[in-house]
């Protein structure tokens, strides 16, 4: 017997501007945690943008700890430095970067800051100016609030404001109160209960409207600046051409934004020119940038015409999208990548920079991204194209059913562009699967990616084993594959990962059941069938998990600091999944004991996570340590499948209905009920209803009709106090793959007839699995009016009614 540790450590879930945030908590006493004033402070920023509009200014976050108000304060738009302790900058990098990643305009900055007097040495005032400091929660270590008040005057200079957020705690935070208010010219701009959130300047400031002199002036130098530089940059072409031309593009934006918002537009002396250099042969080129209050206006040239790209709030244009656009205009892209009259499909177009690129090239283009972002993706593609266009581009919307709207039939493509699209860890078997329906005998898929991550590495390596593929060029850290069909005897090389996990489903299932359920009549080959059963049906779900999991181990690694190069953590994986596929037996007899053993020697569980589709919207599930609340079981999915059906809508009408769950679990089927505009209560055991609370709340916000419900439930004889009949009445009462505890069947059917009263509906989902699930059909039979309405995958779906 060999004792282990394992470390696991918490991670929380938080939703703002519209993303979901995932914090993983570190060791440390202080940055290990989210404290209240930090959500209070996102809170406030997320609902205030008017009042403080953090796009395009520059931030710092004053002890950052885990990172939230950084991340919240970058997908806002802001420029942000988050600045803590050094031992706490690894788990705040590594936070950042999975949250910001793909969503921001500026990459956020780490920087290492000791709070103290000798400031001027490290971070002069000349050099580090910002227009926001932001703080919350940094009043705990009561031994250097000398030493933070004089951080935080060092960095509020003329033109700086200081959001403090604070929890008042002891008596000395209320002396750090008062001196902060003597400080700092202070307004207290939120009063969140026992948050309070302060707004200072510094006292030196002049109070006149120095703010629009400082503009004018920065803008003017900024202008006559940017009108040198492109007097050196062109110094070829005639200089009144230049200017001609920036007229022209300043006056197109002009227009454009009053004829399409109908509101009048600043003066564009106060437009900012960004220089970027985006030419493959070395000549410099410019890209303009118009700000706005909601979106912003980026111009760039390529193929000889200039391309205006509207790009909206946290939108941004990857490095990879930027370095293809550049090699399909160079004579060795377009004597490789030929586009002129060729059908070309773009997945995660985007703000669709490389689809007008690839149409202005002569190209039949077909753009994809998301729904909620084809509005935008649009009108970039037919600002930029119309009139110059060889054929009109199209655009779709990317769903998950890609053989029913997609069918290889009808969508065969020349080309597959894909550029970067490695935003979230939770989509990479999807992408994957997206690229492989697409690229058909005969496609030609064209890949730029930079890699950043280990995790990006190990989908590099997939992407590799899952085409023939080749590398065309590297552009600015971007390489550039070009990928053609791989012959479907090697497509179990992509899933090779995930061998352990059938094995691993066999002692799985040995823990379910106890000595008395797995009787000697009952282990016969019929069950060993139905363990095979298991294995087969729902292997598919798990080896996106499986594969998830291992890239989540990379991050984890990576977080650590431990640099690991991709090949070396390969051998990590391949060593870790022989010793646990060593460790399970092969000989069915022994199989129950032997899982004992490596329960009580190592056995560790790893929480993971099932995607799911239903009712258009992408269903993540996070599963629990419990042993039946643990998973999503089969029979849960075959009913949300008929539920969805038009067959199933027309039996089953929940619209505005109450509808009450027995035995939940991890809430997928109660995400659907709710979907699907029912007054949902979710019910199970105490220690299942967290992870069912967070599952329903975190899939449902912003898309339910009604606030489902979540309440303990224990099955019984005596309901009539806690649930009483006169109060608890439902329309429908539901239930799936309940009969799984055979010492409780007598009291779960007492509970199904105590909620199925005259006018209620009962639907029940089963699976048979043993002779005891055939005596709990027949008695639930006797006791109800029954009716069979489906039968999907062995599994039965029942309508019942009051007797």
């Amino acid at each position: 017997w060999e004792p282990h540790f394992y470390c696991n450590l918490n991670k929380e879930i938080h939703y703002y501007v519209g993303h979901e945030i995932k914090i993983y908590e570190s060791l440390d006493s202080y940055g290990a945690t989210i404290w209240p004033a930090g959500l209070a402070l996102c809170q406030y920023l997320d609902s205030n943008k008017k009042k403080i509009n953090l796009q395009d200014k520059a931030v710092l976050e004053l002890g950052a700890g885990t990172g939230m108000v950084s991340i919240v304060a970058s997908l806002l738009g802001a420029w942000v430095t988050a600045s803590d302790l050094s031992d706490v900058l690894g788990n705040l990098r590594s936070n950042l970067c999975r949250n910001t990643r793909g969503y921001c305009r500026y990459t956020p900055q780490v920087a290492s800051l000791s709070w103290g007097y000798d400031l001027q040495r490290t971070f002069p005032r000349s050099v580090y100016h910002y227009d926001y400091i932001l703080a919350a929660d940094v009043v705990y270590h009561h031994d250097f609030l000398d030493e933070l008040l004089e951080t935080m005057r060092h960095f509020c200079q003329p033109g700086t404001t200081v959001i403090w957020a604070n929890k008042i705690r002891f008596a000395s935070d209320l002396v750090f109160t008062e001196n902060f208010k003597k400080t700092f010219n202070t307004t207290l701009i939120a009063d969140m209960g026992e948050v309070k959130i302060y707004s200072g300047t510094a006292k030196e400031e002049v109070e006149n409207d120095c703010s629009v002199m400082m503009l004018d002036d920065a803008a003017k130098q900024e202008k006559d600046s940017t009108e040198c530089k492109t007097a050196y940059i062109n110094k070829n072409q005639d200089q009144n051409a230049n200017k001609d031309e920036l007229e022209e593009s300043n006056g197109d934006t002009t227009q454009r934004n009053a004829s399409e918002t109908g509101e009048e537009t600043e003066d564009n002396g106060h437009a900012k020119y960004k220089e970027e250099s985006h030419d493959s042969e070395g000549n410099e080129q410019l890209v303009f940038q118009t700000p706005g209050m909601d979106n912003k206006q980026d111009i760039y040239n390529f193929v000889g015409q200039k391309i205006c790209i509207e790009i909206f709030n946290g939108d941004t244009i990857s490095p990879a999208v930027m370095a293809l656009c550049k090699y399909l205009e160079t004579p060795a892209g377009q004597e490789q990548i030929v586009l002129l009259d060729r059908t070309v499909l773009e997945m995660c177009a985007g703000t669709g920079l490389l689809s007008v690129v690839a149409t202005l090239l002569g190209a039949r283009v077909t753009a994809m991204d998301q729904p909620e972002l084809l509005e935008n993706l649009r009108s970039n593609l037919h600002r930029n194209t119309r009139g110059r266009q060889r054929h009109e581009p199209q655009v779709t919307a990317l769903s998950h059913d890609l053989e029913r709207n997609f069918p290889h039939s009808k969508c065969r493509y020349d080309y597959v562009l894909a550029a970067e699209a490695l935003d979230h860890y939770d989509c990479f078997t999807e992408l994957l699967v997206t690229m492989r329906h697409f690229c058909q005998p005969g496609t030609n898929l064209i890949w730029a990616v930079k890699a950043c991550y280990p995790a990006d590495l190990i989908f590099i390596e997939d992407f590799n084993q899952a085409f023939l593929t080749s590398l065309l060029a590297e552009l600015d850290e971007v390489r550039i594959y070009l990928a053609t069909h791989r012959a479907s005897d090697s497509e179990d090389d992509l899933m090779e990962t995930t061998g352990s996990k059938n094995e691993m489903e066999k002692c799985h299932t040995a823990f379910e059941f106890t000595d008395e359920e797995i009787s000697p009549r009952e282990k016969t080959q019929e069950d060993k069938n139905y363990s095979t059963d298991i294995n087969r049906n729902e292997g598919r779900g798990v080896q996106a998990v499986i594969h998830e999991q291992n890239e989540e181990d990379v991050q984890e690694k990576y977080n650590e600091g431990n640099d690991k190069e991709h090949g070396s953590f390969k051998e990590w994986e391949e060593s870790h999944s022989h010793d646990v596929s060593e460790s399970f037996p092969t000989d069915d007899t022994d199989e129950q004991s032997s899982c004992q053993k490596i329960w009580e020697s190592k056995w560790t569980f790893f929480q993971t996570k099932e995607i799911h589709y239903f009712m258009g919207h992408k269903i993540v599930i996070e599963e629990s340590f419990d042993s039946y609340g643990a998973m999503i079981w089969p029979a849960a999915v075959a009913l949300c499948k008929f539920l969805e059906t038009s067959e199933g809508r027309q039996q089953i009408n929940l619209l505005d209905k109450t509808v009450l769950e027995i035995g939940a679990g991890t809430g997928l089927l109660s995400i659907v009920l709710t979907l699907l505009g029912a007054k949902l209560t979710a019910t199970d055991l105490p220690d299942i209803l967290s992870n069912l609370r967070f599952n329903l709340d975190r899939n449902t916000r912003s898309l339910r009709r009604h606030n489902p419900q979540v309440k303990e439930l224990s099955w019984g004889y005596e309901l009539e106090k806690p649930f009483p009949r006169s109060l608890n009445r439902y329309d429908y009462v539901v239930a799936a793959d309940v009969v799984y505890h055979h010492n409780f069947l007598g009291e779960l059917l007492a509970t199904m007839h105590h909620f199925c009263q005259p006018g209620t509906t009962l639907i029940w989902a089963n699976k048979i699995r043993y002779p005891s699930d055939l005596t709990f059909l027949e008695n639930f039979k006797n006791l109800f009016h029954t009716t069979l309405l489906t039968e999907m995958d062995e599994i039965g779906i029942y309508s019942a009614t009051y007797k």
